[in-house]
């Protein structure tokens, strides 16, 4: 049986633990991608808000609750910040720039998540071949804007695209 002293402990326990710690660390496992931690939660459903914490996989909520358990790739602690689903914009014109800025982070900034175009009887669609829903729907899915897009029909531009931009009413042969 091999006998260690007191300096044979400390050294050979000391190199365990140096070496220990120059293994990189194991990522810790996360149940989520994001944990948002003690923010003030505004669901719509309560009328205060509440302290919670808001697990995100998968750009899904998976879970909401006080001192959840599960981990997150990436937390945050949104002490003293309000947490909230995206806002809807039922009226934007944010379709006017969605060509030259498609992440529109001037929405997204705002904590909108959805915007609703073809306000005020303009609407990029207006039933014409070249203006087509299906048309305006492919500009988006290649664009890939930042906020989700629904649109309304604009009266306006359907009239300005059968009758022109002549103040008369349309005829029958342009109103069927």
């Amino acid at each position: 049986m091999t006998r260690f002293n007191r300096r044979d402990f400390v050294a050979i326990t000391g190199s365990a633990f140096l070496a220990g710690t120059a293994l990189p660390l194991r990522p810790r496992r996360a149940d989520n991608d994001l944990v948002i931690r003690n923010g003030t939660v505004y669901d719509g459903v309560a009328v205060e808000g509440r302290e919670l914490d808001v697990a995100i996989a998968g750009g899904r909520i998976t879970e909401i609750g006080a001192s959840l358990a599960t981990k997150g790739r990436e937390e945050f602690d949104a002490t003293g910040l309000a947490v909230a689903p995206g806002f809807i914009d039922i009226h934007s014109h944010g379709d006017g720039n969605l060509t030259e800025d498609p992440r529109a982070e001037s929405v997204i900034r705002q904590g909108v998540t959805t915007i609703v175009v073809g306000a005020d009887g303009s609407s990029r669609a207006t039933g014409s071949e070249t203006h087509s829903f299906k048309a305006l729907l492919a500009d988006l899915a290649r664009l890939d804007p930042g906020p989700n897009v629904a649109s309304m029909v604009g009266l306006g531009s359907i009239r300005g695209e059968v009758v022109g931009e002549d103040d008369r009413p349309a005829t029958a042969h342009q109103g069927s």
